[in-house]
């Protein structure tokens, strides 16, 4: 999936009681993404559903912050950290 900078899209949730996660599916111009949240101990993890090689990890989540990373799968199945961003909640 391309995501280049200032992308617009739409997502829509769904939670799936049964499975305890939620069905993501992200769309913007020409493509659609479908993704899986799930709560694991103090993280949620969002992986992407049709090849699996993506996820995105929220952990360290207090009222003020959070820690954001993001992960791709390399040709030898190991995770790379593609993006790790400390980010301040907007108060107000």
């Amino acid at each position: 999936m391309n995501m280049p900078d200032a992308e617009y899209g739409t997502t829509i949730r769904m939670y799936c009681p049964g499975q305890k996660n939620w069905q993501v599916y992200y769309t913007c111009v020409g493509e659609y993404t479908r993704l899986t949240a799930e709560k694991e101990g103090k993280q949620i993890i969002i992986t992407e559903q049709s090849e699996k090689r993506m996820k995105w990890v929220f952990s360290d989540i207090t009222d003020e912050s959070f820690h954001w990373q993001n992960f791709v799968l390399n040709k030898d199945d190991k995770w790379d950290v593609m993006c790790d961003c400390i980010a301040t909640k907007k108060q107000g």
